[in-house]
């Protein structure tokens, strides 16, 4: 009888943290291109622009990760890094909880966009259109002018 019984996948209930940076060079922000993000608990969609986006390793401080995420992408020191949001919200059928620190930060030196142009770049504001879904755009336009 226990054969002909299907056996339903039991629910793991787990909890993420990740890290968002709105890093600036001047006027412009910074984007990535999904398909450069190669952390395996991170899974963007293929062929767009966002904001960098990463998810902390247990143990590790978040600070820490978005700085060392940022240098190893993209050689990219910052200065200025400050925390200026902090969400939760729920995921994966009720299954996963996800706490996403939100910082803002400026690039130390100027990059080399022009060589690395299919990896990352640098927008201005008004050139978010461009390169980012809406509901994205939407969500880091928020963010924009409590910097």
């Amino acid at each position: 009888m226990l054969n002909n019984i299907i056996m339903q996948p039991f629910l793991i209930k787990k909890q993420k943290v990740k890290v968002t940076c709105i890093l600036r060079q001047g006027k412009q922000i910074l984007l990535l291109r999904s398909n450069q993000v190669t952390n395996p608990e991170h899974q963007p969609r293929e062929g767009y622009f966002g904001i960098p986006c990463f998810t902390v390793s247990f143990g590790e401080d978040p600070s820490t990760t978005i700085q060392n995420y940022l240098f190893d992408y993209f050689e990219q020191p910052v200065e200025n890094l400050r925390v200026i949001d902090i969400r939760q919200y729920i995921t994966n059928r009720n299954a996963t909880q996800i706490f996403e620190i939100i910082y803002t930060a400026d690039s130390i030196k100027r990059a080399k966009t022009k060589e690395q142009y299919g990896k990352f770049l640098f927008v201005s504001e008004d050139e978010l259109d461009a390169y980012m879904f809406e509901e994205e755009r939407k969500y880091l336009r928020k963010y924009l002018h409590k910097q």
